[in-house]
């Protein structure tokens, strides 16, 4: 969903996951790493006629190749500016927990054109390796707020 606020300005709306799984007893969470070189989770702009949810599973699919469940009432929103070209973006994200179809196992992942690379990773790693401040962020929110988890 896009919003025109100037002709140097706009705000977007976008949806993604953060997607975990149990393996071998420790909490993996899967991370993507971008074309550009960033590592983040899978995320995408909302089209219309979507529900943030339907945006979130569509995105997950188109970049990871992956079937995930969302808990819809476990999320948090990052917000973000940044400059594409001359237009100033403000980005609203609302990152969803999520579990995969087939839980219990580290599913290899099939990264679309946009992206080069991804890994699972405990949240300390994950930690480590999100490109951005908000992504780390909005792991712990997901992290706390999830009481099976004893990662972080």
């Amino acid at each position: 969903m896009y919003t025109q606020q100037s002709s140097s300005q706009r705000s977007e709306i976008s949806a993604g996951v953060i997607c975990y799984t149990d393996f071998k007893n420790i909490r993996y969470y899967l991370l993507i790493l971008s074309s550009k070189g960033n590592w983040d989770f899978p995320k995408g702009h909302q089209e219309e006629g979507e529900t943030l949810g339907q945006t979130a599973l569509r995105e997950t699919q188109e970049e990871t190749g992956l079937i995930v469940n969302i808990q819809e009432h476990l999320h948090t929103t990052i917000t973000y500016t940044f400059r594409d070209k001359t237009t100033l973006i403000n980005k609203k994200v609302i990152l969803f927990a999520a579990t995969l179809e087939s839980y219990d196992c580290l599913c290899p992942v099939t990264t679309s054109y946009e992206h080069r690379g991804y890994a699972w990773c405990s949240g300390a790693e994950a930690q480590s390796l999100l490109t951005f401040e908000s992504g780390r962020q909005a792991l712990r929110f997901i992290i706390k707020q999830n009481s099976n988890d004893q990662d972080l």
